[in-house]
């Protein structure tokens, strides 16, 4: 049995007039001149297109290719079709690769140290204090 909402598929008065008055504004004419207003969709900042495991490889980031393996993997663990026998296998090697990503974040917050010593100014040389070490 077929089932067709009446509120979207009426053919009678009843049914548009129902339909006009779910709209949140009324529609009306533009005014010369005026210009579009931005709509929810326009407003929104667009999220970066994943790349592919293929595209990660390439730029020779390792972060980066994590996180492709890691929305492959995802694609794959979601995927219905996917065997249940692969399905443990996928998903221990997701975790791993998300525990990797976290360790490279985690790394790039703290620092290693090196990068700090490298952006601290040198000294000037006093020879008096070289003198006084030997």
């Amino acid at each position: 049995m077929a089932f067709t909402h009446t509120r979207f598929f009426s053919t009678s008065q009843e049914g548009v007039t129902a339909v006009a008055a779910a709209r949140k504004a009324p529609l009306r004419a533009v005014k010369p001149g005026e210009k579009k207003a931005p709509t929810r969709r326009a407003t929104k900042k667009a999220a970066p297109k994943p790349k592919t495991v293929s595209q990660a490889a390439v730029l020779d980031d390792p972060r980066e290719l994590l996180v492709a393996m890691r929305d492959r993997l995802a694609l794959a663990v979601e995927n219905l079709n996917t065997p249940p026998r692969d399905l443990a296998a996928l998903t221990r090697r997701l975790h791993e690769v998300v525990r990797d990503i976290a360790a490279i974040d985690a790394a790039k917050d703290e620092g290693d140290g090196i990068g700090a010593a490298a952006a601290t100014p040198d000294e000037e040389f006093d020879e008096e204090l070289e003198a006084e070490a030997l």
